[in-house]
């Protein structure tokens, strides 16, 4: 003779043996947590959302000044100084590494900015309308400039 089992899942009302073919069937409790159809929601939103970002750890500056002297065309970028700004927001150009000769670099989102860089003994270069393209993350990829410094006052 074959068995055959009926599972009761645990409820407010005490379970009781039932009967197969007048067999009498032993009872297994079966314990499943309870999800609401709020919970289930809850969770395939969570897991099948397509809006999330991942966003790098690290992120590019919006914009990257070459700095060279416009008469020998050799690195200047140590000694000078500048600045990007976009509307009211302003931030400093600096040498993107300490030993850095040729490059300055600043802190900033996407948008559109005016880039000024300044340095003893040259003329200041400024560049207006550089546009720098972003998405949800920040800035996709820096714009990327070059100024020949101009000897004189």
């Amino acid at each position: 003779m074959r068995r055959k089992y009926l599972l009761t899942f645990a409820s407010s009302r005490k379970p009781s043996a039932r009967s197969f073919e007048g067999t009498r069937v032993p009872k297994l409790k079966t314990h499943l947590p309870a999800l609401s159809l709020g919970g289930m929601a809850f969770i395939l939103t969570a897991s099948c959302n397509s809006e999330a970002t991942l966003c790098p750890q690290w992120i590019p500056p919006p914009i990257l000044v070459e700095v060279r002297d416009g008469a020998t065309r050799l690195p200047a970028a140590q000694g000078a100084t500048g600045w990007i700004q976009n509307g009211a927001y302003t931030a400093p150009l600096a040498p993107a590494t300490p030993s850095e000769l040729l490059v300055l670099a600043a802190t900033g989102g996407p948008g559109t900015y005016a880039v000024v860089v300044q340095k003893a003994g040259y003329r200041t270069w400024v560049k207006d309308g550089v546009y720098v393209r972003g998405s949800k993350c920040g800035v996709d990829k820096p714009a990327t400039l070059r100024a020949d410094l101009v000897p004189g006052l």
